[in-house]
C-alpha cells in the first residue's frame, strides 16, 4: 500500500468515528437513549415427586416387553416443555410439570392415558396396535408406582 493511500485510509477512518447524531441546538438537552429490552430467564420447570420417566420404563418392561426403550427428553423439553420421555416401541412415557400441562398435551387425542403429570402415549404407528390389555396393563402399574393423583 502506497503511504498516500494509508494515510488517506486512516483519516477517512478517524474522521468516520466523528460521525453520529448531532449535538442538539443551545438550550435543549439531547433525549436519552431506550435502553434494549433484556431476555428474561425463566428457571426450567421442575418435577413433582414421583418416579422418573426411566423408573416407569422399567416398571413397564417388567410388565410385557416395550421394546427398544429410548430417552428423547431432549427433543420434547425443548419443543414442548416436557420433563422426561422414554419412547419405546408400544409405548412412549411423557412426564409434565403439572397435571394440567399433561391435560393439554393429550387434548381431544384418546390414543393416550393421562396419570397425574405423566402419559401414556400411542400415538406412533407401532404403538397404535399396543393390545388394550397391555395398555391396562401399564396404566395399572403406573397408578401403582405414582399413587393417588388427580
Amino acid at each position: 500500500m502506497r503511504p498516500r493511500t494509508a494515510a488517506a485510509l486512516v483519516a477517512a477512518v478517524l474522521l468516520s468515528g466523528a460521525c453520529g447524531a448531532p449535538d442538539p441546538p443551545p438550550g435543549r438537552t439531547a433525549a436519552p437513549t431506550r435502553a434494549l429490552p433484556t431476555a428474561v430467564r425463566t428457571p426450567p420447570p421442575t418435577a413433582a415427586p414421583g418416579p422418573t420417566v426411566q423408573q416407569l420404563a422399567d416398571a413397564l418392561e417388567a410388565v410385557e416387553p416395550t421394546r427398544h426403550p429410548r430417552d428423547n427428553t431432549a427433543s420434547c423439553a425443548a419443543a414442548a416443555g416436557c420433563l422426561g420421555l422414554v419412547t419405546a416401541g408400544r409405548v412412549s412415557i411423557y412426564q409434565w410439570p403439572s397435571v394440567s400441562a399433561a391435560a393439554r398435551y393429550i387434548g381431544d387425542g384418546g390414543n393416550a392415558d393421562r396419570i397425574g403429570p405423566y402419559v401414556l402415549s400411542y400415538r406412533s404407528r407401532e404403538q397404535r396396535v399396543t393390545p388394550p390389555e397391555v395398555r391396562k396393563a401399564y396404566a395399572d402399574t403406573v397408578r401403582k408406582l405414582v399413587g393417588p393423583v388427580p
